[in-house]
């Protein structure tokens, strides 16, 4: 499976999937085209590949992805989005015209540094935020 297969099934149910790329050439080849699997353990050499979805300052929601290493303290990553049925890879082109937002991500690891937050549960923000929005998104 690629991420270009990924569908809005997936997304809604917040899958979290391992990358497979070991002949994956991040600078060259899309995103889209990432090969992944789906996957429910996690070690610290995976790249992650989570579900997610924008919300835009209209109430707009946009399904999306976000890349990561699975145990990468930084937050953010690579993102695609899906846009005009298909996947793309978010930010290769300036969009003007965008509004702010916000993403949320459906299923964070619990060992995922990035979400780790000393005020307040990051990950059970994300994971509400997501369930509040998850079923705005179009088939």
């Amino acid at each position: 499976m690629r991420i270009a297969d990924i569908t809005m099934e997936h997304i809604r149910y917040g899958t979290n999937w391992r990358a497979c790329c070991e002949d994956f050439d991040f600078v060259e080849q899309p995103l889209e085209e990432l090969e992944i699997e789906d996957c429910v353990e996690f070690t610290a050499d995976d790249t992650i590949v989570y579900s997610g979805i924008w919300v835009g300052g209209d109430d707009s929601v946009v399904p999306l992805v976000l890349i990561k290493e699975a145990f990468d303290a930084g937050y953010g990553g690579d993102y695609c989005e899906y846009v005009n049925d298909k996947w793309r890879q978010l930010g290769l082109v300036a969009n003007l015209n965008a509004q702010p937002g916000n993403e949320y991500i459906a299923n964070p690891l619990d060992s995922d540094p990035s979400f780790d937050a000393p005020d307040h549960d990051y990950r059970e923000y994300h994971r509400t935020r997501f369930l509040a929005y998850k079923d705005s998104l179009n088939d």
